[in-house]
């Protein structure tokens, strides 16, 4: 409701008060003549001398008006990527337990799952001298997508994906690391292996960065655009703008350098799976 035709209402509030409460789906309700009583008689000019600003808001939300016929449309479409999206958590449901994955520390409210595999790439010494060579233990790290989900519902572009990402990453790790220095069912691997489409910045993190062989990088490429697809609320239109920087490429830290980096003294560990370290004196080793 944009209570053009109320009189305190200067075409600068009417263009607050729809730029602040339009989101995609709104129908927003404009007046060309004001009848009720206590309406004012230019109510339908100031609306138009909002319109070209409200437009200009909307085009700034990456929102544009559409007729009720395409607003039905999209809505049809939102009903179908929400039977689709039910689809890929039951078999995410079940990926999780036939692939052994484990949630790290535990817990269910952190971003990391992980599962003990055998390496099978090609000989790879890592920049802390680790040698990882085919039949080693890794651990194969995977991403919790229910936060991913939430990430992906409140970003714009998948710059602003990748940035709160690294974020996430960067407050988990010291769980992760606590977990695979304690849990026995760790102490074997390596090193933790990942592959990502959103890999910018993870070197800063002491990850490094590898290229996937041509056969995998398409089929990796092709799910992971799907689950980005069912995750974002942009759909693919937000696909079509990211096209080419969806590559997904293998991430990996060696153990060494993951319990180097970030298993820290001194904090105290939740036991609620928050890993956000306590204020304090922390002296890494």
């Amino acid at each position: 409701m944009s209570w053009d035709w109320r009189p305190c209402l200067s075409p600068n509030r009417i263009q607050g008060i729809v730029a602040r409460k339009t989101k995609a789906g709104s129908v927003i309700v404009f007046h060309d003549r004001c009848t009720k009583p206590g309406a004012v008689d230019d109510g339908p000019a100031r609306m138009v001398q909002a319109l070209p600003a409200i437009l200009e808001s909307l085009k700034a939300k990456g929102l544009r008006p559409v007729s009720l016929d395409e607003l039905f449309a999209y809505q049809d479409a939102g009903m179908l990527k929400k039977g689709l999206r039910s689809l890929w958590q039951a078999w995410e449901f079940c990926f999780d337990r036939l692939a052994g994955l484990k949630p790290v520390g535990g817990e269910d409210n952190n971003l990391f799952r992980l599962a003990v595999r055998d390496y099978r790439g090609q000989v790879t010494e890592l920049p802390d001298g680790t040698l990882l060579v085919p039949g080693d233990k890794i651990g194969e790290l995977h991403l919790n997508n229910d936060f991913l989900q939430r990430i992906t519902a409140t970003a714009r572009s998948l710059e602003l994906v990748g940035i709160m990402l690294l974020r996430e990453t960067r407050r988990s790790l010291p769980l992760l690391a606590k977990t695979v220095s304690q849990d026995p069912s760790y102490q074997g691997i390596k090193a933790l292996i990942g592959i990502t489409m959103i890999h910018r910045g993870t070197s800063q993190l002491g990850f490094s960065v590898y290229d996937l062989p041509p056969g995998i990088r398409s089929v990796v490429a092709w799910y992971q655009r799907w689950l980005l697809f069912l995750l974002h609320p942009g759909g693919f239109a937000h696909l079509r703008r990211q096209w080419n920087k969806l590559v997904p490429k293998r991430v990996i830290i060696s153990r060494q350098e993951l319990l180097k980096r970030y298993l820290l003294d001194g904090i105290s560990w939740p036991e609620s799976g928050n890993t956000r370290p306590a204020n304090g004196t922390i002296n890494a080793r």
